[in-house]
Formats: structure tokens, sequence, C-alpha cells
């Protein structure tokens, strides 16, 4: 059934691609721009030229989303422009507050983590990001979701550890909020960037209210799914938590990155 259920997901949203895209052809042009569709995928059909990302980040990400990852995985290649804001908000976080750590909320196989690490590294910077996820721990939790083989796989962590291990890295495996009560993490005090890629908005929730206080002024949230379609309970959590606080810089994509301003 939940084959089943991916694959009548994946034929609606070719469908609504479709549909936009006829929408484009017979509607005021000045609307939509003109020309062929130069990006079309992760909700966003375009017909402007093609940003060409930097070839390092390129370099980066292919290897990330290659290296110690399974072969059904690497259609999420597609993701390189969510890459590519998640180094913007890491490298701005650096340059306000260089001597604080990371932490990353929802790995999995920490694509994006790593891509920036990489880059980091090239650039002679060295910062400690905490790694947090179940890494496939806890085969119950993941009963039911619509990506249970994928995120169920114990050997996950195995690949996490060999992806990240000329990296400044911690790695904490268990359930959000109960792995917060870990020494490794109770220890942690401030940090300088926090990335929520938790799929759902209770954890995304339980997250913020365990980091964001630790968050330093200048210190940036990325949050992957804020403008995804069905996760408008998460937005509302981002909305409704950081709007005091932050100025949220808020994409065509699905990602945002919200800038600390006051604590």
């Amino acid at each position: 059934m939940q084959f089943l259920n991916m694959h009548t997901y994946i034929f609606l949203n070719k469908f609504r691609l479709a549909f936009s895209f006829l929408k484009c052809l017979f509607t005021n042009p000045s609307s939509y721009g003109a020309g062929k569709i130069s990006f079309a995928g992760d909700g966003i059909i375009s017909t402007r030229p093609k940003i060409e990302l930097d070839e390092e980040l390129i370099k980066s990400f292919s290897e990330s989303m290659t290296l110690h990852i399974p072969q059904r995985l690497h259609k999420y290649s597609y993701i390189s422009h969510r890459a590519q804001l998640y180094y913007f908000g890491a490298s701005l976080a650096f340059q306000n507050n260089s001597h604080l750590p990371m932490v990353e909320c929802g790995v999995w196989y920490g694509f994006f983590a790593r891509t920036t690490l990489k880059l980091f590294q090239e650039r002679e910077i060295n910062v400690l990001f905490h790694l947090i996820d179940l890494f496939g721990q806890d085969q119950t939790f993941f009963k039911g979701k619509g990506k249970f083989n994928e995120y169920s796989d114990e050997s996950i962590l195995n690949a996490v550890n060999s992806r990240f291990k000329n990296y400044n890295v911690e790695i904490h495996q268990g359930l959000i909020p109960d792995v917060f009560n870990l020494p490794s993490i109770q220890s942690i005090k401030k940090i300088s960037f926090l990335s929520c890629d938790l799929n759902g908005a209770k954890a995304e929730k339980d997250a913020l209210e365990f980091f964001f206080p630790k968050l330093a002024v200048g210190g940036i949230v990325y949050a992957d799914d804020y403008g995804c379609q069905g996760y408008e309970e998460s937005r509302k959590v981002f909305d409704e938590m950081l709007s005091d606080t932050c100025i949220p810089l808020k994409t065509l994509h699905s990602p945002a990155l919200f800038l600390k301003i006051k604590d």
C-alpha cells in the first residue's frame, strides 16, 4: 500500500507540473515570463535563465550525494539549490559567530552538512557540527511513514560515520526530544547555526524550544521544509516561534532562513 501511495503521489505531482506548464502557455505571458522551461522540480517551474551554482559547491554536493549512499537515493540530486541556501546560511552564521558550534536536527545521510563541511575545510574553516538523528535506530517510529524503507535502514549510522570521518563532527543518535537529555547534548551551551529537517511539526517545535535559546544573536535557523505542501503545521511553528526575534528569508523553493536579531 505504501508503494502504491508513493507512486500516486509522484503521479499527482507530475500532473500538477503539467497543469502549471499549460497555464503558462495559455495565460498572459507577462505574468510568467517567456521561453522554454529552464528548471522544473521541487515545486517550481521557471522559464527564467537557470542560475548556475558555484562550481565548487556543485562538486562538493555531487560527492555528498553519492559517497556511501545507496544508488536508489541518487534521485535526490535535484535538491542542489537547497544545499546552496544551507551553505549560505551556515557561512553567514560563521561570519557572525565564528567561535560557536553548529547543530543539525534531522540528518539522514547528512547531504547538506557534508557539502558545507567540505567547503569549509577547503577554506580552512574549522567548525564543530553536532549531528542529531535516529539514524534508523527505532524501527517502530518509522512504521506508517511514506519513506519507511529509506529512513529505517540500520546501516545509515555506519554510512554517516564513514561520510564524516574526516570532519569535526559529533554524532548523537536518538529520538527528539529524548536525545536532548544526553550529557553530550546538555553540554552544548551556545550555537551559531541550527538546521531543522525533521518532517514533523512536533519534533521541529521540540528542537526549537531546546536549541533556539542557545542560538546566538546573528545566528541562523535553516528550515528545510518550510515551503513544502503538507508541512503547513511546521511552517506555522517556525512563524510563531521565530517571528518576534528573527528576520526571515523565504524563497520560492522549500527552505527558509531565519536570522536571529535579538534574544
